[in-house]
């Protein structure tokens, strides 16, 4: 038995064994309904029931999943899959299932890492992972990643409160990244592996509202690189990011991104010099009515005349009037503002609607995901999935 199967065996077996102490504090709810998946030329009709149940602190959601045609079934989707299976009390927590968001001290070698890209309303098995951390030994931190496509990581952090600058906390941390064996897509295998590791330190001076932050790395066997900026929430709702980065010729930011697992760097084709420039990030919530977070960033290469800045950004409206909806961005080498929704975008929209709302009296939602993408052909393709969710309870 593998780490992996051990780690999900003995989170099962908590999840069982807590189960009869925690049924007064149980709760449950889901959805169920059809979806016509139409992308890469081939369609399939999708009867699905989503249950997700709730025992104390405990997590699991399943998914039942009946394709038509069976033969236009995507790969490596399954009939019957745990989705997700987690226990998170605060202190401690494991979770097992797709993994997304995941960031390593302040992202120098991993940033918002995610093991499925651009999203499915089908569960991959093959894109899930196990995320784990513990602050039970306190001032120690930890925090551990192991992913099906063999991508492992881990954190260790350390905050006494002896530790500090002027009265004011100190937080230092360590970061580690590998891939073992690289990215597999239908262009073939991108880099036999890779690795990187860095070191971080953070001075609390407003506490939450602004820590100043310096962060080195390096990917193994290729460039060193580091950054210094500052990090923070303010009014409770805003939460910034702004660095001033500097790296080797051939050191990537944030390695292991949203994007890795689709279209990795090949490092061994980076050339461009050494480099610098700056960062950016905001995110904010407006009333519990909408999300939105953005990252911008404009980098100036020695080997090249121009700046690359990228953009990418998430806007999540929440359920108004019945109507809820999300929009995903992503573009790299933007040259200007102007070309804004071109030149290697990556758009996704879901979108969300009771069916009385389009005149049909009936319960349920209506749903809508429209995405383009640059696939990992450097192509273009477009793909809509149309589908009806019908939300549950018990």
């Amino acid at each position: 038995m593998n780490i992996k199967s051990r780690i999900l065996t003995a989170t099962l077996l908590l999840f069982v064994g807590s189960a009869v102490m925690a049924v007064d504090n149980m709760s449950g709810k889901g959805t169920g309904g059809v979806s016509i998946i139409s992308s890469g030329g081939k369609s399939a009709t999708v009867l699905t029931l989503s249950p997700t149940l709730g025992i104390g602190n405990f997590g699991f959601g399943l998914d039942v999943n009946l394709f038509m045609p069976a033969e236009n079934k995507p790969k490596n989707a399954s009939f019957v899959s745990i989705r997700y299976v987690e226990y998170d009390d605060g202190i401690n927590g494991i979770r097992y299932g797709v993994l997304s968001g995941i960031t390593l001290g302040y992202g120098l070698i991993m940033n918002d890492y995610s093991t499925e890209v651009n999203g499915s309303t089908i569960f991959d098995p093959s894109k899930a992972g196990v995320k784990a951390y513990t602050n039970a030994f306190n001032p120690y931190g930890m925090m551990a990643v192991i992913t099906n496509t063999k991508v492992y990581a881990g954190r260790l952090t350390y905050q006494p409160a002896e530790l500090e600058l002027l009265g004011k906390q100190v937080k230092l941390g360590l970061s580690y990244a590998v891939d073992n064996d690289g990215v597999s897509n239908t262009a073939g295998t991108i880099g036999k592996g890779q690795a990187a590791m860095a070191a971080d330190a953070g001075w609390l001076v407003f506490g939450d509202a602004g820590t100043l932050f310096v962060e080195v790395g390096q990917l193994i066997n290729y460039s060193k690189g580091g950054m210094t900026g500052v990090k923070g929430k303010v009014f409770n709702f805003l939460d910034y990011q702004v660095d001033y980065r500097t790296f080797g010729s051939k050191f990537v930011p944030g390695y292991f991104n949203y994007q890795y697992e689709l279209s990795p760097t090949d490092l061994e084709t980076v050339n461009l010099g050494s480099m610098s420039g700056y960062h950016g990030s905001l995110g904010f919530s407006i009333f519990n009515l909408a999300n939105f977070i953005a990252e911008y960033q404009n980098i100036k290469y020695k080997n090249k005349a121009k700046e690359d800045p990228s953009l990418k950004a998430i806007l999540t409206v929440n359920e108004i009037a019945g109507v809820s909806a999300q929009a995903r961005y992503e573009q790299v080498q933007m040259t200007s503002f102007s070309k804004i929704g071109s030149g290697g975008a990556n758009i996704a929209v879901d979108t969300y609607a009771p069916l009385t709302m389009l005149g049909v009296n009936f319960p349920g939602n209506a749903k809508i995901t429209w995405k383009r993408v640059y696939n990992d052909q450097g192509q273009m393709e477009d793909s809509t999935e149309y589908g009806y969710a019908i939300p549950f309870k018990f």
